[in-house]
């Protein structure tokens, strides 16, 4: 329930209007394996079904689903990141420069993919990666934004907290100031590396 495509989905229907929280929520939300859910789907068993990308448009494709909801064109969600990478605090304390390597390579992976989609689809498949085909999963991947920042998470991390506190995903009593500030480590030149 907390996996990135049910909190999107939360956060869409939330804007809505539609109440989601865990008490009084409008939704019925359902818990089923991910390999099972398209067929779930077919079968009748739930009205609708959220998916992280290739495998919603590799579901669309296969069964002729209707994607009502897409987090890479529908805005301002396409404006905003879908996945942030993390490291323990263990790390930077133990080991500041692997934390600031790792990121860095994070990083640069990211602003490669922005303009390398085929070949980058290509590698998923060829090395079994991630599932699809290299024409599907070549055309997601051309969806997304690549541009990978250090301070524009910091800003989409201090826009998404306040509303999964509205929708009962975050404590009420989180301070989200604190949050943001104690979730990310700036290292010297990354964003202005890679805005």
């Amino acid at each position: 329930m907390t996996g990135s495509p049910t909190v999107y989905i939360k956060r869409v229907l939330a804007d809505l209007g539609v109440d989601v929280s865990p008490e009084t929520s409008e939704v019925e939300f359902v818990i089923y394996n991910l390999s099972d859910l398209a067929l779930v789907l077919a079968n009748g068993g739930v009205d609708a079904i959220a998916l992280n990308e290739p495998t919603s448009s590799i579901a669309a494709n296969e069964y002729g689903y209707v994607t009502l909801l897409d987090s890479a064109v529908d805005k301002p969600y396409c404006d905003q990141y879908c996945c942030v990478a993390y490291v323990s605090d263990r790390l930077i304390e133990k080991h500041r420069d692997i934390a600031e390597k790792y990121t860095r390579a994070i990083q640069r992976a990211s602003a490669y993919v922005n303009g390398h989609q085929d070949e980058i689809a290509h590698i998923q498949i060829e090395k079994n990666y991630v599932a699809g085909n290299e024409e599907v999963n070549a055309k997601v991947l051309k969806k997304f934004n690549y541009i990978p920042s250090v301070s524009g998470a910091k800003k989409q991390f201090g826009i998404v907290a306040p509303q999964l506190q509205e929708i009962g995903m975050l404590s009420k009593d989180v301070n989200i100031d604190a949050l943001v500030k104690n979730s990310f480590v700036e290292f010297k030149g990354l964003d202005a590396q890679y805005k």
